[in-house]
């Protein structure tokens, strides 16, 4: 939990220590492998390194991630992040297999980052659609919605 708490304040500071940040999740990964500092520590990192364009590693700690959680949840927002940082790699078809089969209780947030995925190709109608699934299975009321349909109406 020390290791934890270092590590929130490391991410805090300005700039950022990447090295640090790398020791203290090392650290902490191997001591909370079974908790779930370790899987929240992955996530804040690849963050971090995505924001610094050290897309391999924010990769690798997603991919990290999607394989040892046990729970479903961390999965998912895992395969969300990773699919982002394929397409910020260029990696369009592997951000899009990251995609595939999504819980109900995720569709709209997958329908939403495959036509991010369409939009960084260039396919604007796939993109398109896949926004407008997005937003027929998303409540009126989630801050999301409004800005999938933003997404929408600036590509007409």
């Amino acid at each position: 939990m020390k290791d934890f708490e270092l590590f929130e304040q490391t991410v805090m500071t300005h700039p950022v220590d990447l090295e640090k940040i790398r020791v203290l999740l090392g650290s902490i990964k191997r001591n909370n492998i079974n908790d779930g500092y370790s899987k929240l520590s992955s996530l804040i990192a690849a963050n971090v390194f995505q924001e610094h364009f050290l897309f391999d590693e924010a990769k690798n700690e997603l991919i990290w991630l999607s394989n040892v959680s046990k729970y479903n949840l961390f999965q998912y927002i895992a395969k969300l992040r990773l699919s982002n940082v394929f397409v910020n790699m260029s990696e369009y078809d592997k951000a899009l297999e990251c995609l595939k089969n999504p819980p109900k209780s995720f569709e709209s947030l997958f329908d939403n980052s495959r036509g991010d995925v369409f939009f960084a190709q260039g396919k604007l109608s796939k993109a398109i659609e896949n926004w407008k699934l997005s937003l027929n299975n998303m409540d009126k009321n989630d801050p999301l919605f409004k800005i999938i349909q933003l997404k929408i109406d600036s590509c007409n």
